[in-house]
């Protein structure tokens, strides 16, 4: 009786240890979840802020998954899909597994990407801020995003 009375505490303190981890990694995440909308883009440290030529909207779930939706006049097509990975309060990092685009070295790549929150009037913008890199790692080309977080309709 004693042996199988550790197991059981042993399991009971095994589950409750998971849970809180995964419940920590959830509310580390929770303020990038949901569905945000691309507002301005700007290339190279001096560039200047452009807006979108098409509407593009960027998932994060709870699970760590990341997906970039761009809606055209012809349609809506997924670009990329991936993972993210929250490092600290500021950084993520970005893991690409799919991009739709054939010429793209993006695939499997990892990029440190810096993130802060704002508000604006009622709206919460999301601003992201990284780099690309060439095969050997070297970063080419610095760019930064505004995004702004997709309001839910009330019922």
């Amino acid at each position: 009786m004693g042996n199988r009375f550790f197991r059981n505490i042993a399991f009971l303190i095994f589950i409750l240890f998971f849970y809180q981890a995964n419940a920590q990694d959830s509310v580390s995440k929770a303020p990038l979840v949901g569905v945000w909308e691309l507002t301005n883009v700007a290339v190279e440290q001096d560039g200047e802020a452009v807006r979108p030529q098409n509407t593009t909207l960027k998932v994060f779930d709870s699970n760590g998954t990341l997906s970039q939706v761009i809606v055209t006049d012809k349609g809506s097509f997924i670009l990329q899909r991936g993972k993210y990975e929250i490092v600290d309060k500021t950084h993520f990092k970005d893991i690409i597994l799919e991009d739709s685009r054939k010429n793209s070295n993006n695939l499997g790549k990892n990029y440190l990407i810096e993130y802060n929150f704002t508000n604006e009037g009622n709206n919460k913008l999301l601003s992201l801020e990284g780099a690309l890199e060439d095969e050997k790692g070297v970063k080419t080309m610095h760019w930064k995003e505004l995004w702004r977080k997709v309001d839910i309709l009330p019922n």
